[in-house]
């Protein structure tokens, strides 16, 4: 009997041990979550205390920059047009200029005024000139005399230098003439050979630019 309840006993109090033991596991396990739980609770508080706090007027410039940033829509290269490359067409410049004097007749033994026959010129009118000529047509109706034309600088009163042709029968241009510069009046003179008539169906002048 009193082996058997020295057995009781001791089972009873290895009962009692293992409760104990439960109950103080138990409640060190609740410990330690409470302690690993408040450690945790601190350390998040600690990071966020580290971090910089924004200062006001960075706040309003990202605010004011922001918007102007994302309102500027990027270029799109399919929408500009190409432009057509123009045309240069070069038109020829003028290079030959004519002043007529007309026509008219003569029968004068020396060098007389055909009448109707003047014109005011200004050489200086005419940039970059190359060479003047003095240009004649004459018809003898005979045709057994020669007739010689030139221009007269009645303004300055001289022959225009170079300006003196003759012919028979034909058509004439004169050597490059020696022009005065400015306004001036210039007049056909003829001169026939026998005296006989002769027809000046063209006189001109042919400016020759550069």
């Amino acid at each position: 009997m009193i082996k058997e309840f020295r057995d009781r006993l001791i089972l009873t109090e290895l009962h009692r041990d293992e409760k104990e033991m439960k109950i103080a596991f138990l409640i060190t396990g609740t410990f330690l979550i409470v302690l690993l739980t408040i450690v945790s609770y601190l350390f998040v508080l600690f990071f966020q205390s580290q971090k910089p706090i924004p200062n006001k007027n960075q706040a309003q410039q990202t605010q004011t920059i922001s918007p102007t940033l994302t309102a500027t829509p990027a270029p799109s290269l399919t929408t500009i047009p190409t432009r057509p490359s123009a045309i240069v067409i070069n038109e020829p410049a003028i290079k030959d200029y004519f002043i007529p004097f007309g026509t008219g007749t003569s029968q004068a033994g020396d060098w007389t005024d055909v009448s109707g026959l003047q014109a005011n010129i200004d050489f200086g009118n005419y940039q970059n000139i190359k060479e003047i000529h003095f240009e004649v047509s004459v018809n003898v109706p005979t045709t057994n005399q020669s007739v010689s034309i030139r221009l007269f600088n009645v303004t300055d009163k001289h022959p225009v230098w170079y300006s003196e042709v003759t012919t028979n029968n034909n058509y004439v241009s004169s050597p490059t003439i020696i022009y005065d510069k400015g306004p001036k009046l210039y007049q056909v003179q003829m001169k026939t050979q026998l005296q006989s008539l002769a027809n000046l169906t063209q006189a001109r002048i042919h400016i020759i630019l550069k």
